[in-house]
């Protein structure tokens, strides 16, 4: 079944009823660049930027497994942790990245095609809530997201998450579950996959840019006014691995020849996370201030 537009993803730091889900909040996960210029001194997102000039990025992949969300124990957010949903996204992306500090290495007129899985903490319950597979494509003004219709995961899941350009036919972003067992993906069977159900071969087409990929976790902005970060969940450790850039030329690269970006909200706390970049790995830990 066609899947509608995803229109919400987690509360911000006011309350949100507990029979309220994560796809009937508002998730706005691409900002334009006058958005990043006004709030160039903080990040909504760490992980791993890769970039190149002179060669077009083919594909990228990542495996990470889906994190343990839970309550900030410290910080500006902890005083609300009994009346908050906390959030925290993890994606793979193909294409600018937008909410970075720094600029993107990609025209706010170009579209990005990216995946991922959104985890929740539902302060009134005091319980974890179901995590959410979503993909997104477009620009950044169009902020086109859908989740994958009937696509299970739940935390400790094992996901990998594709996303191809390709010189002929269609751009596609494929998303597997290997399940709580597995130990990689690489030789695997997924125990469930899906590829887009809308929109992207017909939408994205060659305006994809294909200078910039990425592995990113993030405290996305929520669609209100003013807008703000979502209020970031603390979170078991996200490493990715099994990650690699493909380049038309047959280049392949990792976290290691990329730019490392961190999550830094001065009304959260400051720095909130810490990441670091290995052959063929990433990892991200939920930190506050820089502890």
């Amino acid at each position: 079944m066609k899947t509608a537009i995803i229109t919400a993803l987690a509360g911000a730091l006011t309350a949100v009823p507990v029979s309220a889900s994560p796809e009937s909040l508002r998730h706005r996960g691409q900002t334009g660049g006058q958005q990043r210029q006004r709030r160039a001194a903080e990040s909504i997102q760490a992980g791993a930027v890769y970039s190149t000039v002179s060669d077009d990025i083919t594909s990228i992949t990542g495996t990470f497994r889906v994190p343990d969300p839970f309550a900030p124990t410290a910080g500006p957010t902890s005083a609300s942790a009994d009346r908050t949903t906390f959030a925290v996204s993890i994606y793979v992306s193909l294409g600018g990245l937008a909410g970075e500090a720094s600029a993107s290495a990609c025209a706010n007129t170009t579209s990005t095609l990216r995946a991922g899985i959104d985890v929740f903490w539902d302060g009134i319950g005091g319980t974890v809530m179901a995590p959410f597979a979503w993909y997104q494509f477009g620009t950044p003004a169009e902020n086109t997201a859908f989740g994958y219709a009937g696509f299970g995961v739940t935390g400790g899941d094992l996901v990998r998450i594709t996303a191809t350009a390709a010189e002929t036919g269609n751009p596609t972003i494929l998303i597997e579950n290997f399940g709580p067992d597995a130990k990689v993906a690489s030789g695997s069977t997924p125990r469930e996959s899906a590829p887009p159900t809308y929109g992207v071969g017909d939408n994205l087409g060659a305006s994809l840019c294909k200078s910039e990929a990425s592995w990113i976790v993030e405290a996305y902005w929520l669609d209100e006014q003013p807008r703000v970060p979502v209020a970031l969940a603390n979170f078991t450790d996200v490493t990715f691995t099994e990650l690699a850039v493909k380049t038309k030329s047959g280049k392949t690269g990792d976290a290691t020849g990329a730019k490392l970006v961190e999550i830094n909200l001065a009304a959260q706390g400051g720095l909130l996370t810490k990441t670091a970049a290995s052959t063929g790995g990433l990892q991200v830990k939920r930190v506050l201030g820089g502890a």
